[in-house]
């Protein structure tokens, strides 16, 4: 069962299509197909996911950006980011940003 992020169920819609990496059937969705977009099974949607998170052993690593930062919260030092900050951007450090998301 998938849950929205409040943990209610999520509505599954019910139908007849096909996963357009492996071909297996798919009987529902945790949301309406628009026709337009590939639509994958469960596994190949997992195993896409993992390769752009470099899950995959040796695939896809996220470029780092090097610089000098301060952590918004509480003021540790930062040298590296997954992104480029914008001007004017609050940066948190690894603890905080968990923190703040509640992981």
């Amino acid at each position: 069962m998938f849950r929205k992020r409040d943990d209610s169920p999520r509505k599954m819609v019910q139908g007849n299509w096909k996963c357009s990496k492996c071909g297996t059937d798919i009987t529902e969705l945790p949301f309406e197909p628009s026709g337009d977009l590939p639509l994958f099974c469960s596994a190949c949607h997992r195993e896409r996911m993992n390769e752009r998170r470099g899950n995959d052993r040796g695939g896809f690593q996220r470029q780092m950006v090097q610089g000098n930062w301060k952590c918004a919260k509480c003021g540790v030092d930062i040298t590296q980011l997954p992104f480029q900050p914008k001007e004017g951007q609050e940066i948190l450090c690894r603890d905080c940003y968990k923190a703040q998301k509640g992981y």
